[in-house]
């Protein structure tokens, strides 16, 4: 009996390496995408902004005509999703009610500011056959004025560079935007044509035109390739300008408005390369242009003093803290910035897998969005994309 137990004991644990396995555990739920707010139709690949400040990240588009014209604006959350509906800013033309058949009310270039709770939006416009720049201003986005006419203008290239559009202290708008040719009223520049530009501050100031105009006899293209103002009323502003006598050659000009230590200085910056934007750095500003092939980027101090020119830079993103870190080296040389609140105009940071060309960047505090104009004439859109710090890295997450 003893024997026979034994082997009844044997058989008994034999069976357990024939029964099945334990199913394995169910695959991790997967994080949803968050949303990002979809692609919008646009008439060219200027006509549309994106800008982030302390009331909200907001997008502006100038309509095809096809598709009823005007411009519209839409609130984005910090991810980029919608936050509500897109609105109408203007229908049409604030410079003329009818149309030419080839454009009707065709938006050529949009450009967008934001100070505090206020927004300025300005935009060229081609109506009954002439180009006109036309603005309007929100007190509290999206409840804009009526668009206001600034007047004619002679469009000098189809993309940005026609106007730029800055925050003011106190909540004001600039708005520095290229109008019709002139006399030119320096005989030193050997010309008797000059390009002007004129500045209007946004909501109720009038363009300075004629004598008050500022005017360059050999503009490149662009001609105001950026502006970027100070946090506060005693902060210097910056704005830049395209000149081309022998070389394309940016004039950066620095104010101070502060009474205590009013100052304007105006220095030439990279010369002999094409600009292509302006933005903050950790003090002062940096200028992007292109050298031939090479990407070039600048930086100047509060006074104005050019501290360092890259003229072969690479630019690069990382993350620290869980904030973005973005970076131009060349060589030992590097000019770096951290972003910490919400910040617009950072296109000019990023390198083009990022950023591609006509890019618009903010950082929202949470998100680096970018908005980028893709797709074909005719069948246009500025669509939306979302980087995030992973670890040491920003990386992209937006739905695919």
């Amino acid at each position: 009996m003893r024997r026979a137990s034994s082997i009844l004991l044997v058989l008994a644990s034999s069976c357990s390496y024939f029964e099945d396995p334990p199913p394995p555990p169910p695959p991790p739920t997967p994080t949803p995408v968050a949303p990002i707010a979809a692609a919008r139709r646009v008439a060219t690949r200027a006509a549309f902004d994106l800008v982030s400040g302390p009331s909200g990240t907001f997008l502006a588009w100038g309509v095809p005509s096809n598709d009823g014209a005007g411009v519209r604006i839409l609130e984005l959350g910090p991810g980029g999703s919608a936050r509500g509906a897109e609105a109408e800013i203007a229908t049409g033309s604030a410079a003329a009610s009818g149309a030419t058949d080839q454009a009707p009310n065709q938006i050529v270039e949009l450009a967008m500011a934001s100070s505090g709770a206020h927004l300025g939006v300005a935009w060229v416009v081609i109506a009954n056959g002439s180009f006109h720049t036309e603005a309007a201003f929100a007190a509290t986005a999206p409840a804009f004025a009526p668009a206001r006419d600034l007047g004619e203008m002679e469009l000098g290239v189809s993309g940005r560079g026609n106007l730029v559009v800055a925050p003011l202290a106190g909540g004001a708008i600039y708005v520095a935007h290229r109008i019709t040719r002139g006399p030119c009223h320096d005989t030193s520049v050997g010309a008797t044509e000059c390009v002007r530009f004129a500045r209007t501050r946004l909501p109720d100031g009038d363009p300075a035109r004629g004598d008050g105009a500022s005017e360059i006899a050999a503009p490149c293209a662009p001609l105001l390739p950026g502006a970027i103002a100070g946090g506060g009323a005693a902060s210097p502003w910056y704005y830049g300008v395209c000149h081309d006598e022998t070389a394309p050659t940016t004039t950066m000009f620095v104010i101070n408005p502060d009474p205590a230590s009013q100052y304007a200085a105006a220095n030439d910056v990279l010369v002999g390369c094409t600009p292509s934007g302006l933005a903050r750095a950790e003090t002062g500003v940096v200028l992007r242009a292109r050298c031939g092939d090479d990407e070039a980027i600048a930086h100047l101090d509060p006074m104005g003093h050019v501290t360092r020119e890259l003229r072969h830079a690479a630019l690069s993103t990382r993350c620290e803290d869980g904030r973005p870190v973005l970076e131009a080296r060349e060589g030992d040389a590097v000019i770096t910035r951290r972003l910490t609140e919400s910040e617009s105009r950072l296109e000019a940071w990023l390198p083009a897998g990022v950023a591609p060309d006509g890019s618009r960047a903010v950082w929202t505090g949470e998100a680096l969005l970018i908005a980028t104009p893709i797709g074909a004439e005719g069948a246009r859109e500025v669509s939306l994309r979302r980087y995030e710090c992973q670890g040491p890295h920003l990386a992209p997450t937006h739905p695919l």
